[in-house]
């Protein structure tokens, strides 16, 4: 088996429940890797994986998909947007939310 065929099997079988987890669907399109680059940023922070998909649905909810919608959002806008759990959205190493 190739790299190519491995990483396309992994993709298959890993990357479709993550992404439909996080409200989106798989593909080869700028809009789509924009999305799972959000949702792989939000699960690398120190809160659960619960958290993270809780947290990258709602920022599409809130229609921050695209990368110039991102950043004509403030940093104040896209924490409000993210669910509140008890201190969850606070890295325990500096105590500040994590930048988006």
């Amino acid at each position: 088996m190739t790299h190519l065929e491995i990483a396309k099997c992994a993709r298959e079988q890993l990357g479709k429940p993550f992404a439909n987890e996080c409200g989106f669907t798989t593909t080869n399109k700028p809009q789509q890797l924009f999305k799972m680059l959000v949702a792989a940023h939000l699960m690398s922070a120190r809160i659960s994986a619960g958290n993270a998909t809780q947290g990258t649905r709602a920022l599409f909810r809130h229609k921050l998909d695209t990368p110039q919608k991102m950043v004509d959002a403030t940093w104040e806008q896209r924490v409000k947007i993210l669910p509140r759990q008890k201190n969850s959205w606070v890295d325990s190493g500096s105590g500040r939310s994590p930048r988006l």
